[in-house]
């Protein structure tokens, strides 16, 4: 149910106005996501689980959009991270949720045209181009007061209780959930499929085949509104604990890499205790199942 994560080539015209002409080197993954991982890290440094833990300077950038897109999508990242990711992290447990407007459902929208525009089997290429992308692009330039006929669904995500773990879940699923981020399509045998991104404590949907999938409750994105924690929420997606598992599993633990790699992070968190006791990287380590 899960397509391997692409980073798709740079692009020749932009992917949201379609204007040829000079492209940014844009994030796929929003960069407040990256500062606040390797802000909170034991290390202080980003690792690349696709690289055999190796540090990286900066997340992946893609040339997607033109300088004015580019702005149009950077605004309504902004507002997220400074009214709910960057609280929601800082308060943790006693985070009580938020309200908000229309710069939700753009930050969301802008989120889905990116994982639309990862590479993807034909079929759901051939859906994304002849219906979702257009509906993304023509609410996020204003043009249409919503992408119709589809939905968004907001999810909240925490450590899962080790208790309630399956014995064969990936061991790196909670860095997975808490630590990492993704973005791509999802489907499953029965061809429903899924436009998907997932940061630290969130994960955002949007069902594109069938355009309105039953099964939500508590995660609907609307033109305003309030999410509220602790509050009753549910997945539409079938078996969602194996996709992420699946998806976890193709990250490498944190103590992957060269000897001397693994080495120079053994250095690392002894130079700074009081940073590694602290850090959020411990507090995932503490809460993932045990490996075999």
């Amino acid at each position: 149910m899960h397509q391997p994560f692409e980073m798709i080539p740079d692009r020749v015209a932009c992917g949201l106005c379609e204007a040829g002409g000079p492209l940014l080197k844009s994030h796929m993954i929003p960069r407040f996501v990256s500062r606040w991982v390797q802000e909170t890290s034991a290390t202080g440094m980003l690792l690349s689980p696709s690289r055999g833990g190796k540090p990286l300077q900066d997340v992946p950038t893609v040339r997607m959009f033109c300088s004015s897109c580019e702005q149009v999508l950077s605004r309504d990242e902004k507002t997220f991270a400074e009214k709910v990711f960057r609280p929601s992290r800082a308060l943790s447990e006693s985070w009580s949720g938020f309200t908000y407007e229309a710069w939700l459902s753009r930050f969301h929208a802008g989120l889905m045209l990116k994982a639309a525009l990862v590479r993807a089997p034909d079929w759901v290429v051939r859906i994304a181009e002849r219906s979702v992308i257009p509906a993304l692009r023509a609410y996020l330039l204003g043009e249409n007061r919503w992408p119709r006929p589809y939905e968004m669904h907001l999810v909240f995500t925490d450590y899962l209780p080790l208790e309630q773990l399956p014995a064969d879940v990936a061991p790196t699923i909670q860095w997975y959930l808490m630590r990492g981020a993704d973005l791509t399509s999802a489907f499953n045998e029965s061809r429903s499929c899924y436009l998907y991104a997932s940061i630290p404590g969130f994960q955002f949907w949007m069902p594109i085949r069938p355009a309105r999938d039953r099964g939500w409750h508590g995660t609907k994105v609307r033109g305003r509104g309030e999410f509220r924690r602790p509050s009753s929420q549910h997945v539409g997606v079938v078996n969602w604990l194996d996709f992420l598992s699946f998806r976890a599993n193709g990250a490498s633990s944190m103590t992957a890499g060269t000897k001397e790699q693994q080495e120079s992070r053994r250095r690392r968190l002894l130079r700074d205790e009081e940073r590694t006791l602290n850090s959020e990287s411990l507090r995932a380590f503490f809460n993932s199942p045990p490996r075999e």
